[in-house]
């Protein structure tokens, strides 16, 4: 009876994950087309989501309180995953930790408003703190897919390429971007490693409701 009963407990937990991490990522990514197209003068294509959080944006603040609560809310996600992984590989630490340190520069990019020379601590701005944030959240983003991809041996042929597919869009386009190679479509180049990564997020999720976690004791 206590394993039945550890068995349903732990299938609440996934579903309860499951739902709430993929409203998470689809409320992110609808928030942020919306804001960019209501916003007087923005430019989807060529200006980055950090724009909308500038001080002369006018949706600043619903910018920022979407991708705080983004943040928060990827919790579930962020609790269950290492019960994916079969073991504590340093893959399965890699991608764990991913998670993790992308939801605090989340909310550490949601708190420091962009573009503001307003002086947090040590003379350092607020933009370059929101810069700084910025940078972490898709290099931990990357590190938790390169994670997933070697060490999280998923059963779900859709979810093996998925997870390669979005490292290879993130590995190709990320260092271009970084680069301010393509200047006139930033937002764009932005915005399709953003949709990549939560959705990546929302699938793999999801995929916990067909898939049951590897044992404790199975090998890695």
């Amino acid at each position: 009876m206590s394993v039945e009963v550890a068995s349903n407990t732990l299938n609440d937990r996934v579903a309860v994950a499951s739902w709430v991490t993929v409203l998470t990522c689809a409320g992110l990514a609808t928030s942020d087309f919306v804001l960019a197209l209501v916003t007087p003068g923005y430019d989807l294509v060529g200006e980055t989501s950090s724009q909308l959080m500038s001080p002369d944006a006018k949706y600043s603040t619903p910018a920022r309180i979407f991708l705080g609560l983004y943040a928060v809310l990827l919790l579930p996600f962020a609790l269950l995953l290492p019960e994916r992984f079969s073991g504590r590989t340093p893959f399965a630490v890699l991608s764990v930790a991913g998670i993790w340190v992308h939801m605090g520069a989340s909310l550490v990019s949601a708190l420091a408003l962009n573009d503001s020379d307003a002086k947090v601590f040590g003379g350092v701005t607020a933009n370059e703190i929101h810069d700084e944030a910025a940078i972490a959240m898709f290099g931990a983003a990357a590190a938790a897919l390169v994670g997933a991809a070697f060490g999280y041996r998923s059963s779900l042929r859709y979810l093996r390429v998925l997870t390669f597919v979005v490292v290879g869009v993130l590995a190709v386009i990320g260092p271009l971007f970084v680069a301010e190679v393509w200047t006139d479509v930033n937002g764009l180049a932005e915005r399709i490693m953003a949709v990549s990564f939560v959705a990546w997020i929302a699938v793999t999720a999801w995929s916990w409701r067909r898939e049951p976690a590897p044992s404790a004791g199975s090998a890695g």
